[in-house]
């Protein structure tokens, strides 16, 4: 057997002899002053809020798989923010307030 001019061979192989793909993850501790989208997305992603705010016009983002409304969009524990092109980030943990009254959060990054 061969593709083009490379030739390959293939077996079957039980479903549990094949190994589970490792999660690459980044988990990423901040603080941030509010949950809105473009606030915790730009975290996430390391981007500036402005950039992101013109991302989620764009229609480059998603939260749980479904289109961004706007930029003030809340946000919560378990939410996934997906943006078109650079993989998706989950919001772990809103771990609770700063002495300076910012909202410390633990987020996932999927790389």
């Amino acid at each position: 057997m061969s593709i083009g001019a490379a030739p390959v061979s293939a077996s079957f192989a039980a479903l549990n002899d094949i190994p589970p793909r490792e999660e690459r993850v980044k988990e990423i501790k901040t603080t941030v002053p509010s949950l809105r989208l473009d606030v915790v997305a730009a975290a996430g992603y390391g981007v500036s809020r402005t950039r992101m705010s013109d991302e989620i016009a764009a229609d480059k983002i998603k939260v749980n798989w479904q289109g961004a409304k706007n930029s003030s969009q809340p946000i919560k524990a378990g939410d996934i923010i997906s943006m078109r092109g650079r993989g998706r980030v989950e919001v772990c943990e809103i771990i609770g307030q700063t002495k300076k009254g910012r909202i410390s959060i633990l987020l996932k990054r999927f790389i």
